[in-house]
């Protein structure tokens, strides 16, 4: 018996259902869309943290990372300067700023290892320090955000989830680094009276560090008044 031949769609249902589909992907686009759309607000609305870092420059300076910009205000908070990110040569906003000995500003961009050397009067960048990490501690260099410098350029810095500090000259080479298990969880970091002080952030402790080896050589352990307390997070010196 022979088979009767396959009649087509009639042009009229053919080209309804082209526009059916052409709808379907259009709005299918669209949704896609708007998805990217309300993913990028969230990231904006994350990046967006306002004040961040403060450094107090020899020269008396004052700066203040906001965003994505440098502030340089005067002793009464006044704004007296904006710089951008961009202008700053940072590849990211500005988190942590710190004072260096020569009278730089020094500002760590976030999700980078490089410090940025900075004049202390424009904002505008004079100079790079780039740490040469260890192996195992090269995946935490673009989340040390707390550092410190000695007198002489060398650089102290506290890798938070990496539980250790690690120390650098001041062209970044590689000179020391604490011994396993000093801490869990460091982030506070500061230099003074010739040793290097940091946090044994959940052991709620204070831990002093040889000068040139970074070797332990005192520990300050802190009363826990209450429960909530005992994660102790950022210090630092004060004048």
């Amino acid at each position: 018996m022979k088979k009767k031949p396959v009649r087509g769609m009639p042009g009229g249902e053919e080209k309804g259902l082209r526009k059916v589909k052409a709808v379907a992907v259009a709005l299918l686009l669209l949704a896609m869309t708007c998805v990217a759309l309300a993913l990028w607000a969230g990231n904006r609305q994350t990046a967006v943290q306002g004040p961040w870092g403060l450094a107090v420059l020899r020269a008396g300076q004052v700066w203040l990372s906001v965003d994505e910009e440098l502030w340089r205000l005067d002793a009464e908070g006044r704004r007296l300067q904006t710089v951008s990110a961009h202008e700053a040569g940072l590849p990211d906003a500005a988190g942590t700023l710190m004072a260096h000995p020569q009278g730089h500003l020094v500002a760590w961009a976030r999700h980078s290892p490089t410090l940025h050397l900075l004049a202390a009067d424009t904002g505008r960048p004079v100079g790079r320090l780039s740490p040469q990490w260890p192996d195992d501690l090269a995946r935490h260099a673009d989340e040390a955000i707390n550092f410190a410098f000695a007198p002489d350029g060398r650089v102290a810095i506290a890798t938070g989830g990496g539980h250790a500090v690690a120390m650098f000259d001041g062209q970044g080479r590689f000179l020391a680094r604490t011994a396993p298990d000093t801490y869990r969880f460091t982030n506070g970091l500061w230099w003074a009276d010739g040793a290097w002080w940091t946090t044994d952030t959940n052991r709620a402790a204070l831990v002093r560090l040889d000068d040139a080896t970074l070797k332990e050589t005192s520990r300050v352990a802190l009363v826990e008044q209450q429960r909530d307390w005992r994660f102790l997070g950022l210090a630092a010196a004060t004048p």
